[in-house]
């Protein structure tokens, strides 16, 4: 078996036009599990390796960038809402930006960019404040406005895409949902930088892989996926 075959095997390349959409449900569950078994092993194995990083960070420059991991500050009073939060909607929102539009669909696209204009446009309310119902129905009415004109002007001109964007669009994703976990940690030194997409690895590993099950499977088998990947974060943090 060479690395190419090594790399397939654990889903972490573009599945190309493969798809699981024939299999069973049965065979979709054993698909499933395997593949979060594969990126709990590979998350486990970076770790260690970002351990002795963040060893040598702080033997030699003094300071510790794992540390400052800044979750652990977000954590929700409540096992039930921490859950909530970090395991069901904020995959959730994170798969419809990083993910949904993977497939290339006119209408998946479409709310793909509503929800990213959104969020920037109230980038100042945190995304799971619904404290003030009058911001809330904003945000969604903000949404619907921006998907329906991105929708229009989307399914008026017919693209197609060649395998080698979709590769590529496959693997930024990816690395931009990994490299966008960096804000889990606050400026310290900007000579410091170049060790922050370091500690980002295990975020790009499920980035691969929940891409991978996202397109084979669908939308709703990478959000469970993300979901599963999450909880134990969500339970004990």
């Amino acid at each position: 078996m060479n690395s190419n075959q090594i790399i397939e095997s654990l889903y972490l390349t573009y599945p190309g036009n493969i798809s699981n959409s024939q299999f069973s449900f049965s065979q979709k569950i054993k698909y499933f599990f395997k593949t979060y078994l594969i990126t709990l092993a590979l998350i486990f194995c970076v770790g260690i390796i970002i351990f002795i990083i963040d060893f040598l960070v702080k033997k030699y420059f003094g300071f510790s960038i794992q540390s400052r991991d800044s979750i652990y500050k977000n954590k929700i009073n409540g096992i039930f809402k921490n859950v909530l939060a970090l395991s069901v909607i904020t995959p959730f929102f994170e798969e419809i930006i990083f993910r949904l539009w993977l497939n290339l669909n006119t209408t998946n696209i479409a709310v793909s960019i509503a929800v990213i204009c959104t969020r920037l446009v109230y980038i100042k309310v945190h995304l799971l404040d619904i404290s003030h119902w009058s911001v809330v129905i904003q945000r969604i009415a903000v949404f619907i406005f921006i998907f329906l004109i991105v929708h229009y002007l989307l399914s008026k001109k017919k693209f197609t895409a060649r395998l080698s964007t979709k590769r590529f669009l496959f693997y930024l994703s990816a690395i931009v949902f990994g490299l966008g976990h960096m804000t889990n940690y606050p400026f310290i030194h900007s000579w410091a930088l170049f060790f922050y997409p370091l500690y980002t690895l295990p975020q790009i590993i499920m980035g691969l892989t929940i891409s991978n099950i996202r397109l084979k499977q669908g939308f709703g088998w990478g959000w469970l996926l993300h979901a599963l990947i999450n909880l134990p974060t969500a339970l004990f943090i």
